[in-house]
């Protein structure tokens, strides 16, 4: 175990106590394989292995590479409740990622207290709740992605698209994928255009990401 590792299991000792039994702390060491976990703090039933999973994935995404973390992540726990996991990559001093600290978040407990605080206050939440869908709409109309998006995403990436190898164009596919850039019309066009591929190759990505993600 890289000796790194150390200082941040201490971290996650310091978090997990302080912070309370609804977060979990885990630091996984990334020079392995198998991401073994090294340490683990308030540990919350069925979540160490879905948690590893979605680390296994943000380790192969150069844009969580680059940014060395990914937020509120939705993990798949066993008791069927709400956990949410943040990731941080632990480097070393070359720049390498050598773990990564984990804290999972039991959101159920939240809103369990939300029903229970509404249920003593009695509002009349009916008008509230079209209000929120309307405002949530709006939001969402202002950050959904277009066609705009594939220009900044493929200026963003480290690589220029004419020297780009094969698994280089399948992670940026993949990262327009997870931000719903393919949602839009004539964006698979434009990709392919932009990337100098055949739309064929690209139809052929998008089904390949598809497949993988189950």
């Amino acid at each position: 175990m890289n000796s790194i590792l150390k200082k941040y299991i201490e971290l996650a000792e310091f978090i997990a106590d302080s912070a309370g039994d609804t977060f979990e702390t885990i630091v996984f060491d990334t020079t392995d394989e198998s991401l073994p976990s090294v340490g683990h703090f308030n540990p919350l039933r069925g979540t160490e292995n879905p948690t590893r999973e979605i680390l296994k994935e943000a380790l192969k995404s150069r844009t969580i590479q680059k940014n060395g973390k990914t937020l509120n992540r939705a993990v798949a726990s066993e008791h069927k409740k709400i956990i949410k996991t943040s990731i941080f990559l632990i480097r070393d001093e070359e720049d390498t990622t050598v773990g990564a600290l984990c804290i999972n978040v039991n959101c159920h407990v939240y809103f369990e207290l939300e029903k229970f605080f509404s249920g003593i206050m009695k509002f009349n939440t009916s008008d509230m709740e079209k209000d929120e869908c309307h405002i949530f709409d709006e939001e969402k109309k202002k950050e959904a992605p277009t066609l705009d998006t594939i220009d900044r995403m493929i200026a963003e990436f480290e690589v220029e698209p004419g020297r780009m190898s094969a698994d280089e164009r399948i992670e940026i596919i993949c990262d327009m994928f997870d931000e719903g850039v393919f949602e839009i019309k004539g964006s698979v066009a434009k990709t392919a255009k932009a990337l100098g591929v055949s739309e064929k190759t690209i139809y052929r990505y998008l089904s390949e990401i598809r497949k993988a993600r189950g």
